[in-house]
Order: C-alpha cells, then structure tokens, then sequence
C-alpha cells in the first residue's frame, strides 16, 4: 500500500462496493473472508481459526463466531449481535504492477 509504484508485484482492481448488514453476509462471502472447511464424509464443518479443529456448520457462522467476534468482541456497536452496517468491497487481483494495468 505504501510503496514507490515501480516496486508493486501486484494490482487491486476495485470491481464492486455496497453496504449491508453483518448478519447477512452469504456464504460466498463468508468463503472469501477465509474460513476453512474440512469434509467428514458427506458432511462438511467450518472454523475461522487455524488453532482449532472446524466444528461449525456454515462458513457464515464460522465467519461470525470466529472471525468477526475476534477481531471486534462484544463491542457495543460492533458486535454480531449490534448487526453493524459494513462496508463490502469486491475486487480483482492482478499480477501485474500497478503501471502495466490499462
């Protein structure tokens, strides 16, 4: 993010903005945040922690349970139950540098 432009190995085109409430995040979504899924058998569990065996049924839940409730608690206004309106950004990664992007 700060660095001299020549130096950048790689280009983030910003390809969607929108607001929406926490809760409703889809699994998509949720997926690309970085939750993890192991399969047993034919069922799937999700976590949204490294250091700990998935257990949770969605990655929703495993995004909100874990994620979001380690980065901001049980703050007032930021809590999954307070439901905060949130930013998204969509974008697109490009390996290229920032000056050979058209």
């Amino acid at each position: 993010m700060f660095m001299p432009r020549w130096a950048s190995r790689l280009t983030l085109r910003v390809t969607g903005i929108r607001a929406e409430r926490l809760q409703d995040i889809s699994e998509a979504d949720a997926q690309a945040e970085g939750v993890r899924k192991e399969e047993f058998g034919r069922h799937s569990l999700w976590s949204g922690r490294d250091t700990e065996r998935p257990t949770l049924p969605s990655a929703k839940r495993a995004f909100l349970d874990h994620i979001w409730t380690d980065l901001y608690g049980e703050h007032e206004t930021k809590s999954v139950d307070a439901n905060p309106w949130v930013w998204v950004y969509e974008f697109e990664v490009i390996r290229k540098n920032v000056g050979e992007v058209n």
